[in-house]
């Protein structure tokens, strides 16, 4: 699942290796231990929960052009980004979580359209890399 979800509740009936192996599998911030055998899922939505999945979209898309640009998984690169006021917002929100993976040391934002599209899910925003 690639929007993150608030909780999954599951039997008592595992091991932790096994209740972490699911939580990071099926991407919630919680796995609830109750009686029984029975499975159950949050699928409610926060703006948190939300946000959070549109700035791993970034990310996703971010990895996704550094590859088209063939660099190097380590490499050091500044991003200019062209996107609305939420994306902005999510961007500001979530920075630190977007830049570590992703090895960017310094996000800059412009109005123009810049060299690469990337689409989300309800947003596109688009990215320069610099070197």
């Amino acid at each position: 699942i690639r929007q993150p979800l608030a909780s999954l509740s599951i039997g008592n009936k595992f091991t932790q290796e096994f209740i972490d192996i699911i939580a990071e599998e099926v991407n919630v911030e919680m796995v609830l231990i109750k009686e029984g055998e029975q499975i159950s899922l949050d699928t409610n939505l926060t703006e948190e929960l939300i946000n959070k999945g549109i700035a791993r979209g970034m990310i996703r898309g971010i990895q996704d052009t550094r590859k088209k640009e063939n660099l190097n998984p380590n490499q050091k690169i500044k991003l200019v980004i062209c996107a609305d006021e939420k994306l902005r917002s999510v961007i500001d929100l979530y920075r630190d979580m977007i830049q570590s993976p992703t090895q960017v040391i310094d996000i800059s934002y412009s109005n123009e359209s810049q060299t690469h599209i990337v689409a989300l899910t309800d947003h596109n925003f688009s990215i320069s890399i610099e070197k």
